[in-house]
């Protein structure tokens, strides 16, 4: 293997962890919104004002607490960052499920591929790192 392509190894292994988590998940782009999507996007009012937004880095929701509901999810579950790309989606396009699906997707495969060079960079193997990133990437209940 010449001094190229060994540097390229690593790009073209974090390549690979990309298109394999996006391919494997790309059949979702076309699916609606369904159980937990109706707590953190259609049944949150967070996402339809942005100071609630805003708000949700330093403070819980105001939805009531109590047994396991899907449409109020939000109040149990700590996700600032999310709430604020949520609400961007909202005000620029609107509920539409593909580009909240999109941003999971890219989100997804996106840190499937930081998590190969992080293990890479612990062991030093690109052959391991790969296999545990791929691992994570098509493991379905990481895809959250």
């Amino acid at each position: 293997m010449t001094a190229i392509n060994r540097r390229r190894l690593p790009l073209l292994s974090g390549l690979l962890v990309f298109a394999t988590a996006g391919l494997l998940y790309a059949q979702t782009l076309g699916f609606s919104l369904v159980w937990d999507d109706f707590g953190s996007i259609v049944h949150n009012a967070a996402l339809r004002d942005w100071s609630e937004a805003f708000r949700s880095f330093y403070a819980r929701s105001t939805l009531p607490a109590g047994s396991y509901d899907p449409s109020q999810l939000e109040s149990c579950n700590y996700r600032p960052l999310r709430t604020v790309i949520h609400a961007a989606i909202v005000h620029t396009i609107g509920i539409i499920p593909f580009w909240f699906h999109l941003l999971n997707l890219v989100g997804h495969a996106t840190l499937a591929t930081l998590l190969f060079f992080l293990f890479r960079s612990f062991t030093g193997s690109s052959a391991g790192a790969l296999f545990g990133a791929l691992f994570f990437a098509v493991h379905p209940a990481l895809t959250e």
